[in-house]
């Protein structure tokens, strides 16, 4: 079995975490998605805001109890109006406990929440809190709504990318896929909508088009309306689509009243990672792993070339040729996504030196925290117990962008 480094796992459970630096590293602070769809209410001068927050369990921390794992975190929705008075307040707290070590270090499985709010038509900032109890950090996401569009009698909601293989007690439709993505085994996109309308007969038109607005596919949904409200599930063919990115449109029409609604979806790459979204990205991030002579072949390739000298060149580090799975691979670019995730400022934070370090090394068992040295400058010392390692990062213009003590130079060899 050939290994490409001594990829250590990602160590969660007891870890020393330092004060919370000033930016740059996010080190131990929970990091989660939202997605906010707004769905029209009987009322035509409110709507009802759902509030859908998923949380990576690899992102919050678990400390070993007895037999088991636990975390603990506590969640808050702060909606303020248009003037910044506060209209809503609702925080709540969770246990989450597992007897699998894998689970705390995974992005899946994850912690999927739902909260829903009646608002007034108007304009609203809904700001979303994710507190881990044990470090005590908090990430922070900020989303702006504009609900004057939910007027009418005749009102499309917001579109909701949804997963049908997947359901819940809470989505019987099926799991919300949050961020909207689609990745190359996805052959068609299921997208959950409501709408308010007159009894009658009605059509919608949902389309999807490329940034340039040339179409992909088209569908159109008739229908008969006994009822103020309709909901359920449209369909489109997601065969051709081969941006990195796409536009759901969808058109309600009834008696001469349109109501329009749009989802901006993100295109995985069709690779070998669900880590992958990018070729070109997925290149230049082997850089720390590969050798000068490889890494510059890879780069100046042409497009075909270029993919499959990147497969040759993980099926090459591969610890289970044969398998479905390549757990480098994997574990590599998990890596690099949470190393731009907790580190990121000016640049992707797999560029920082924290960021490589995390990338070819995991999570610290142990960090040191000196916010003020002889100097007067902030260092840190991530030490590796299992592999007899430790680096330091000083904090050299005091804006929270460590930098490596001594250089080093990860560059492999193959």
């Amino acid at each position: 079995m050939r290994r490409l480094l001594p990829l250590i796992l990602l160590i969660g459970i007891s870890v020393i975490f330092p004060q919370k630096r000033k930016r740059g590293s996010d080190l131990g602070v929970p990091q989660f998605d939202v997605s906010t769809p707004v769905y029209p209410e009987a009322s035509a001068d409110s709507v009802r805001l759902d509030v859908l927050i998923k949380i990576p369990y690899a992102s919050i921390q678990f400390l070993k109890q007895g037999s088991i794992f636990v975390a603990e975190f506590e969640t808050a929705v702060i909606i303020y109006d248009d003037e910044e008075q506060q209209v809503i307040q609702k925080r709540w707290k969770r246990r989450i406990e597992t007897d699998k070590y894998d689970e705390t270090i995974a992005r899946k499985p994850l912690d999927l929440e739902i909260r829903s709010f009646v608002l007034s038509l108007g304009e609203y900032n809904c700001k979303i809190e994710v507190t881990d109890l044990d470090t005590h950090k908090t990430g922070k996401k900020s989303v702006e709504l504009k609900l004057d569009r939910f007027k009418g009698k005749v009102v499309l909601s917001d579109l909701l990318l949804i997963n049908q293989k997947l359901v819940h007690d809470k989505f019987p439709q099926g799991v919300p896929i949050i961020p909207p993505k689609i990745s190359g085994k996805d052959s068609t996109l299921n997208i959950f909508y409501i709408a308010r309308l007159n009894p009658g007969d009605y059509t919608i038109t949902i389309k999807s088009v490329t940034p340039d607005g040339d179409m992909l596919a088209e569908e159109l949904v008739k229908g008969v309306s006994d009822g103020t409200f309709i909901s359920g599930v449209m369909y489109l063919p997601a065969e051709h689509v081969s941006n990195k990115r796409f536009k759901i449109e969808a058109v309600l029409s009834q008696d001469g009243n349109k109501s329009e609604s749009e989802l901006l979806v993100e295109v995985k790459w069709r690779g070998l990672s669900s880590h992958v979204e990018d070729l070109d990205a997925a290149i230049e991030q082997i850089r720390y792993i590969a050798s000068s002579k490889t890494y510059r072949k890879m780069i100046k390739a042409k497009s075909e070339e270029k993919e499959r000298l990147f497969r040759e060149f993980w099926d090459s580090k591969d610890p289970s040729p044969g398998t479905s799975k390549n757990e480098l691979m994997n574990e590599y670019y998990m890596r690099i996504e949470l190393a731009n995730e907790k580190f990121g400022s000016f640049q992707d934070g797999w560029k920082s030196s924290m960021g490589m370090i995390y990338v070819l090394f995991g999570m610290p068992d142990d960090i040191q925290y000196t916010p003020h040295g002889i100097d007067g400058r902030a260092y840190q010392r991530w030490h590796y117990y299992k592999i007899s390692r430790s680096f330091l990062f000083i904090d050299r213009n005091g804006f929270g962008d460590y930098e490596l003590g001594e250089p080093y130079f990860p560059y492999g060899s193959d």
